[in-house]
Protein backbone atom coordinates (compact mmCIF):
# COMPACT_ATOMS: atom_id res chain seq x y z
CA UNK A 1 0.00 0.00 0.00
CA UNK A 2 1.31 3.40 -1.01
CA UNK A 3 0.14 6.82 -0.01
CA UNK A 4 1.10 10.46 0.20
CA UNK A 5 1.48 12.38 3.45
CA UNK A 6 1.07 16.14 3.36
CA UNK A 7 3.24 17.60 6.08
CA UNK A 8 4.80 20.87 7.19
CA UNK A 9 8.20 19.26 7.32
CA UNK A 10 9.22 16.51 4.95
CA UNK A 11 11.39 15.22 2.21
CA UNK A 12 9.99 16.85 -0.92
CA UNK A 13 9.89 20.38 -2.27
CA UNK A 14 6.79 22.38 -1.26
CA UNK A 15 3.95 22.84 -3.69
CA UNK A 16 2.06 26.08 -4.27
CA UNK A 17 0.53 26.15 -0.79
CA UNK A 18 3.95 25.79 0.85
CA UNK A 19 3.29 22.25 2.13
CA UNK A 20 5.53 19.38 1.07
CA UNK A 21 4.21 15.99 -0.11
CA UNK A 22 6.12 12.99 1.21
CA UNK A 23 5.99 9.50 -0.36
CA UNK A 24 5.35 6.93 2.38
CA UNK A 25 5.66 3.12 2.16
CA UNK A 26 3.93 0.78 4.55
CA UNK A 27 7.18 -0.95 5.46
CA UNK A 28 8.72 2.42 6.40
CA UNK A 29 6.35 2.73 9.35
CA UNK A 30 7.11 0.98 12.60
CA UNK A 31 4.08 0.41 14.84
CA UNK A 32 4.63 -0.31 18.52
CA UNK A 33 1.82 -2.26 20.18
CA UNK A 34 1.36 -2.21 23.92
CA UNK A 35 -1.03 -3.74 26.40
CA UNK A 36 -3.63 -1.62 28.18
CA UNK A 37 -1.65 -1.89 31.38
CA UNK A 38 1.32 -0.13 29.82
CA UNK A 39 -0.71 2.98 28.99
CA UNK A 40 -0.65 4.16 32.59
CA UNK A 41 1.93 6.70 33.71
CA UNK A 42 5.04 4.91 35.00
CA UNK A 43 5.82 5.37 38.67
CA UNK A 44 9.13 7.20 39.15
CA UNK A 45 11.74 5.35 41.18
CA UNK A 46 11.96 6.34 44.85
CA UNK A 47 14.40 9.11 45.69
CA UNK A 48 17.65 7.88 47.17
CA UNK A 49 19.21 9.34 50.30
CA UNK A 50 22.03 10.84 48.24
CA UNK A 51 19.55 12.52 45.88
CA UNK A 52 17.60 13.93 48.82
CA UNK A 53 20.77 15.31 50.38
CA UNK A 54 21.79 16.87 47.06
CA UNK A 55 18.35 18.49 46.63
CA UNK A 56 18.45 19.88 50.16
CA UNK A 57 21.89 21.34 49.54
CA UNK A 58 20.76 22.93 46.28
CA UNK A 59 17.72 24.48 47.97
CA UNK A 60 19.90 25.92 50.72
CA UNK A 61 22.30 27.35 48.15
CA UNK A 62 19.37 28.86 46.22
CA UNK A 63 18.04 30.39 49.45
CA UNK A 64 21.41 32.02 50.15
CA UNK A 65 21.49 33.44 46.63
CA UNK A 66 17.94 34.78 46.96
CA UNK A 67 18.62 36.42 50.31
CA UNK A 68 21.78 38.00 48.92
CA UNK A 69 19.65 39.92 46.40
CA UNK A 70 17.83 42.04 49.00
CA UNK A 71 19.58 44.94 50.76
CA UNK A 72 20.58 44.20 54.34
CA UNK A 73 22.46 47.38 55.37
CA UNK A 74 20.31 49.54 57.69
CA UNK A 75 20.29 52.44 57.67
CA UNK A 76 21.75 52.34 54.14
CA UNK A 77 24.45 54.89 54.98
CA UNK A 78 24.59 55.57 58.73
CA UNK A 79 24.68 59.26 59.62
CA UNK A 80 24.10 60.51 56.05
CA UNK A 81 20.38 60.26 55.25
CA UNK A 82 17.44 62.21 56.78
CA UNK A 83 15.20 59.14 57.03
CA UNK A 84 15.02 55.81 58.82
CA UNK A 85 14.54 52.53 56.96
CA UNK A 86 14.46 48.86 57.90
CA UNK A 87 13.17 45.63 56.33
CA UNK A 88 13.02 41.88 56.94
CA UNK A 89 12.14 38.86 54.77
CA UNK A 90 11.14 35.52 56.30
CA UNK A 91 10.32 32.80 53.72
CA UNK A 92 7.68 30.26 54.76
CA UNK A 93 9.73 27.56 53.01
CA UNK A 94 13.35 27.24 51.97
CA UNK A 95 12.74 29.62 49.06
CA UNK A 96 9.95 32.18 48.94
CA UNK A 97 8.36 34.51 46.43
CA UNK A 98 8.48 37.76 48.43
CA UNK A 99 11.03 40.51 47.91
CA UNK A 100 11.78 44.08 48.82
CA UNK A 101 14.27 46.57 47.43
CA UNK A 102 15.23 50.23 47.66
CA UNK A 103 17.70 52.51 45.90
CA UNK A 104 18.38 56.19 45.30
CA UNK A 105 17.27 57.53 41.93
CA UNK A 106 19.29 60.72 41.49
CA UNK A 107 20.30 62.87 44.44
CA UNK A 108 16.99 63.28 46.23
CA UNK A 109 14.59 60.45 45.34
CA UNK A 110 14.38 57.12 47.14
CA UNK A 111 12.64 54.26 45.31
CA UNK A 112 11.08 51.53 47.47
CA UNK A 113 9.48 48.33 46.17
CA UNK A 114 7.84 45.37 47.86
CA UNK A 115 6.37 42.40 46.00
CA UNK A 116 4.84 38.95 46.30
CA UNK A 117 5.27 36.52 43.39
CA UNK A 118 2.63 33.87 42.70
CA UNK A 119 3.77 30.46 43.90
CA UNK A 120 6.79 29.45 45.90
CA UNK A 121 10.13 27.77 45.39
CA UNK A 122 12.76 28.23 42.70
CA UNK A 123 10.34 29.40 39.92
CA UNK A 124 9.06 32.21 42.16
CA UNK A 125 12.61 33.17 43.13
CA UNK A 126 13.67 33.36 39.46
CA UNK A 127 10.63 35.45 38.59
CA UNK A 128 11.40 37.74 41.53
CA UNK A 129 14.97 38.22 40.33
CA UNK A 130 13.80 39.10 36.83
CA UNK A 131 11.25 41.67 38.09
CA UNK A 132 13.80 43.22 40.41
CA UNK A 133 16.32 43.56 37.61
CA UNK A 134 13.83 45.23 35.29
CA UNK A 135 12.70 47.68 37.98
CA UNK A 136 16.22 48.89 38.71
CA UNK A 137 17.05 49.22 35.03
CA UNK A 138 13.83 50.99 34.00
CA UNK A 139 13.99 53.43 36.94
CA UNK A 140 17.01 55.11 35.33
CA UNK A 141 14.74 56.67 32.74
CA UNK A 142 11.24 56.32 34.27
CA UNK A 143 10.61 58.18 37.52
CA UNK A 144 6.84 57.93 38.05
CA UNK A 145 5.79 54.73 39.90
CA UNK A 146 2.77 54.01 37.69
CA UNK A 147 4.82 54.29 34.49
CA UNK A 148 7.53 52.12 36.04
CA UNK A 149 4.98 49.39 36.76
CA UNK A 150 3.62 49.67 33.21
CA UNK A 151 7.10 49.23 31.73
CA UNK A 152 7.69 46.23 34.00
CA UNK A 153 4.30 44.70 33.21
CA UNK A 154 4.72 45.00 29.45
CA UNK A 155 8.17 43.42 29.53
CA UNK A 156 7.21 40.60 31.90
CA UNK A 157 4.01 39.84 29.94
CA UNK A 158 5.99 39.33 26.75
CA UNK A 159 8.36 36.82 28.36
CA UNK A 160 5.97 34.98 30.67
CA UNK A 161 5.50 31.50 29.26
CA UNK A 162 4.96 30.20 32.81
CA UNK A 163 1.95 32.57 33.32
CA UNK A 164 3.27 33.82 36.65
CA UNK A 165 2.44 37.21 38.14
CA UNK A 166 3.54 39.46 40.99
CA UNK A 167 1.71 41.93 43.21
CA UNK A 168 3.74 45.08 43.86
CA UNK A 169 3.79 48.43 45.58
CA UNK A 170 6.25 50.96 44.20
CA UNK A 171 6.82 54.23 46.06
CA UNK A 172 9.16 57.14 45.34
CA UNK A 173 10.01 59.52 48.18
CA UNK A 174 11.32 63.01 47.48
CA UNK A 175 13.46 63.05 50.60
CA UNK A 176 13.85 66.82 51.18
CA UNK A 177 10.07 67.48 51.10
CA UNK A 178 8.68 64.12 52.22
CA UNK A 179 6.42 63.91 49.15
CA UNK A 180 5.60 60.30 48.31
CA UNK A 181 4.23 59.14 44.95
CA UNK A 182 3.10 55.54 44.91
CA UNK A 183 1.35 52.97 42.74
CA UNK A 184 -0.14 49.59 43.56
CA UNK A 185 -0.33 46.48 41.37
CA UNK A 186 -2.80 44.31 43.26
CA UNK A 187 -0.79 44.34 46.51
CA UNK A 188 -1.71 44.88 50.17
CA UNK A 189 -2.18 48.64 50.80
CA UNK A 190 0.59 50.09 53.00
CA UNK A 191 -0.11 51.47 56.46
CA UNK A 192 0.51 55.14 57.31
CA UNK A 193 1.16 56.36 60.85
CA UNK A 194 1.25 60.08 61.52
CA UNK A 195 3.41 61.60 64.23
CA UNK A 196 0.30 62.25 66.36
CA UNK A 197 -0.44 58.51 66.50
CA UNK A 198 -3.28 58.29 63.96
CA UNK A 199 -3.06 55.35 61.57
CA UNK A 200 -4.74 54.46 58.30
CA UNK A 201 -4.55 52.05 55.39
CA UNK A 202 -3.64 53.92 52.21
CA UNK A 203 -6.31 54.09 49.55
CA UNK A 204 -5.43 52.56 46.18
CA UNK A 205 -7.08 52.11 42.82
CA UNK A 206 -7.89 48.49 41.98
CA UNK A 207 -4.99 47.80 39.63
CA UNK A 208 -4.17 44.30 38.35
CA UNK A 209 -0.98 42.46 39.35
CA UNK A 210 2.04 42.71 37.07
CA UNK A 211 2.18 39.97 34.44
CA UNK A 212 -1.57 39.46 33.90
CA UNK A 213 -1.86 41.23 30.57
CA UNK A 214 0.21 43.35 28.25
CA UNK A 215 -0.82 47.00 28.09
CA UNK A 216 -2.34 47.22 31.60
CA UNK A 217 -2.43 50.73 33.06
CA UNK A 218 -1.65 51.79 36.62
CA UNK A 219 -2.46 54.95 38.57
CA UNK A 220 -0.29 57.03 40.90
CA UNK A 221 -1.33 58.60 44.21
CA UNK A 222 0.51 61.23 46.27
CA UNK A 223 0.88 62.04 49.96
CA UNK A 224 3.28 64.13 52.06
CA UNK A 225 5.12 62.86 55.12
CA UNK A 226 5.99 65.25 57.94
CA UNK A 227 8.71 64.66 60.50
CA UNK A 228 7.80 61.67 62.66
CA UNK A 229 5.46 60.07 60.07
CA UNK A 230 6.10 56.53 58.90
CA UNK A 231 4.98 54.02 56.26
CA UNK A 232 4.80 50.23 56.57
CA UNK A 233 4.93 48.04 53.46
CA UNK A 234 4.12 44.37 54.03
CA UNK A 235 3.07 41.11 52.36
CA UNK A 236 0.34 38.56 53.09
CA UNK A 237 2.39 36.93 55.83
CA UNK A 238 1.24 39.58 58.32
CA UNK A 239 -2.57 39.91 57.89
CA UNK A 240 -2.89 36.25 56.84
CA UNK A 241 -1.01 34.83 59.83
CA UNK A 242 -3.00 32.01 61.46
CA UNK A 243 -3.02 30.74 65.02
CA UNK A 244 -3.43 27.03 65.96
CA UNK A 245 -7.23 27.48 65.96
CA UNK A 246 -7.00 28.64 62.32
CA UNK A 247 -8.05 32.18 63.19
CA UNK A 248 -6.53 34.77 60.86
CA UNK A 249 -4.94 37.96 62.19
CA UNK A 250 -6.65 40.20 59.60
CA UNK A 251 -6.09 43.74 58.35
CA UNK A 252 -7.61 45.58 61.31
CA UNK A 253 -5.54 43.74 63.90
CA UNK A 254 -2.41 44.17 61.77
CA UNK A 255 -3.03 47.93 61.55
CA UNK A 256 -3.48 48.06 65.32
CA UNK A 257 -0.21 46.19 65.86
CA UNK A 258 1.59 48.69 63.61
CA UNK A 259 0.08 51.67 65.44
CA UNK A 260 1.46 50.35 68.71
CA UNK A 261 4.85 49.22 67.36
CA UNK A 262 5.57 52.52 65.56
CA UNK A 263 5.04 54.60 68.71
CA UNK A 264 8.52 56.10 69.02
CA UNK A 265 11.82 54.33 68.51
CA UNK A 266 13.46 53.30 65.26
CA UNK A 267 12.10 51.37 62.30
CA UNK A 268 14.27 48.42 63.35
CA UNK A 269 12.68 48.41 66.81
CA UNK A 270 9.15 48.70 65.40
CA UNK A 271 9.62 45.82 62.96
CA UNK A 272 11.19 43.70 65.67
CA UNK A 273 8.12 44.27 67.83
CA UNK A 274 5.82 43.42 64.91
CA UNK A 275 7.69 40.16 64.30
CA UNK A 276 7.40 39.21 67.97
CA UNK A 277 3.67 39.97 68.12
CA UNK A 278 2.92 38.10 64.88
CA UNK A 279 4.86 35.12 66.20
CA UNK A 280 2.99 35.29 69.52
CA UNK A 281 -0.36 35.36 67.70
CA UNK A 282 0.65 32.36 65.54
CA UNK A 283 1.41 30.38 68.70
CA UNK A 284 3.81 28.01 66.99
CA UNK A 285 1.60 27.32 63.96
CA UNK A 286 3.44 26.93 60.68
CA UNK A 287 3.42 30.14 58.61
CA UNK A 288 0.93 30.10 55.76
CA UNK A 289 2.92 32.55 53.64
CA UNK A 290 6.20 34.45 53.45
CA UNK A 291 6.49 37.47 55.73
CA UNK A 292 8.12 40.66 54.46
CA UNK A 293 8.03 44.00 56.28
CA UNK A 294 9.62 47.27 55.17
CA UNK A 295 9.22 50.48 57.16
CA UNK A 296 10.18 54.02 56.16
CA UNK A 297 10.28 56.86 58.69
CA UNK A 298 10.64 60.56 57.90
CA UNK A 299 12.94 62.02 60.56
CA UNK A 300 12.04 65.18 62.45
CA UNK A 301 14.10 68.26 61.61
CA UNK A 302 16.29 68.02 64.69
CA UNK A 303 16.96 64.33 64.07
CA UNK A 304 17.62 64.99 60.38
CA UNK A 305 20.22 67.65 61.20
CA UNK A 306 21.99 65.32 63.60
CA UNK A 307 21.95 62.62 60.90
CA UNK A 308 23.92 64.87 58.53
CA UNK A 309 21.14 65.58 56.03
CA UNK A 310 22.23 67.61 53.04
CA UNK A 311 25.22 65.49 52.12
CA UNK A 312 25.43 64.05 48.62
CA UNK A 313 23.14 61.07 49.04
CA UNK A 314 23.71 59.61 45.59
CA UNK A 315 27.45 59.39 46.21
CA UNK A 316 26.81 57.92 49.64
CA UNK A 317 24.68 55.11 48.26
CA UNK A 318 27.01 54.09 45.45
CA UNK A 319 28.07 51.11 47.53
CA UNK A 320 24.46 49.94 47.98
CA UNK A 321 24.27 48.07 44.69
CA UNK A 322 22.84 44.72 43.74
CA UNK A 323 24.58 41.81 42.02
CA UNK A 324 21.76 42.22 39.48
CA UNK A 325 22.71 45.82 38.67
CA UNK A 326 23.05 46.47 34.96
CA UNK A 327 26.85 46.79 34.96
CA UNK A 328 27.35 43.57 36.92
CA UNK A 329 24.82 41.79 34.73
CA UNK A 330 26.69 42.87 31.60
CA UNK A 331 29.99 41.64 33.01
CA UNK A 332 28.43 38.27 33.78
CA UNK A 333 26.97 38.00 30.28
CA UNK A 334 30.31 38.84 28.70
CA UNK A 335 31.92 35.98 30.65
CA UNK A 336 29.44 33.46 29.23
CA UNK A 337 29.60 34.89 25.71
CA UNK A 338 26.19 36.57 25.55
CA UNK A 339 25.40 40.08 24.40
CA UNK A 340 25.16 43.23 26.48
CA UNK A 341 22.04 44.96 27.77
CA UNK A 342 21.50 48.67 27.31
CA UNK A 343 19.56 50.98 29.63
CA UNK A 344 16.52 50.93 27.37
CA UNK A 345 16.65 47.31 26.24
CA UNK A 346 16.92 44.83 29.04
CA UNK A 347 16.01 41.75 27.01
CA UNK A 348 15.97 39.35 29.93
CA UNK A 349 13.35 36.63 30.29
CA UNK A 350 12.70 33.73 32.59
CA UNK A 351 13.56 31.23 29.88
CA UNK A 352 16.84 33.07 29.25
CA UNK A 353 17.76 32.93 32.92
CA UNK A 354 17.02 29.23 33.15
CA UNK A 355 19.02 28.42 30.03
CA UNK A 356 22.00 30.38 31.24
Amino acid sequence: MFGKLRALFGGGPPDDDGIAEVEVREDDIVVRKSSSASTSTPTPPPQTADEGTLLTGELRAAQKIQMSLVPKTFPPIPGCLPFDLYAILEPAREIGGDFYDFWLNGRENLVMVIGDVSGKGIPAALFMAVCRTYLRAFSRSVGEPARLLEYLNNEVSRHNESCMFVTLVCAVVHIPTGTVTYANAGHNPPFLRRADGTVEMLDFAANAPVGFMNGAEFSTRTLTLAGGDSLLFYTDGMPEAFNPERKMLGDDAALSLFADAARGGSCRTAIGQLQAEISEFAGGADPSDDLTLMMYGQLRQDAARSAGAGEDMSDALKGETSIFSLSNLNRSLERIGSGRFGDGDLGLSLSGLVKQ
